[in-house]
């Protein structure tokens, strides 16, 4: 075991293993941000949006789409993640106008 000094001077015993920790691995639906593009037709399918959703699933779709491609959150260009991000809220946005028009 190692001893290591933590920030107010007090010595730390921390096990260090000789291999480094594991990545996690991505997951299967989430698509990765590097490769993402911004095309509409693409996003579109991403949100997988029906005609029967309501008001409270779009928002929970827009969500969803959001904690995978925020630019604040996401490890990809800010840039590309705010493209994404303004064209994925225009169309949850329409559909949820064309909802609460009926």
């Amino acid at each position: 075991m190692e001893t290591e000094t933590n920030l107010w001077g007090q010595k730390d015993n921390r096990y260090k293993p000789d291999e480094p920790a594991a990545e996690p691995e991505p997951s299967l639906d989430a698509p990765d941000i590097a490769e993402a593009v911004v095309d509409e037709d693409q996003i579109i399918a991403e949100l997988a949006l029906t005609d029967d959703l309501t008001v409270t699933e779009l928002k929970a779709i827009r969500r969803a789409f959001a904690r995978k491609n925020h630019p604040d959150t996401s490890q990809g260009d800010p840039a590309l993640c705010e493209s994404r991000m303004k064209i994925a809220n225009m169309i949850i946005d329409e559909q949820i106008r064309l909802r609460s028009q009926t």
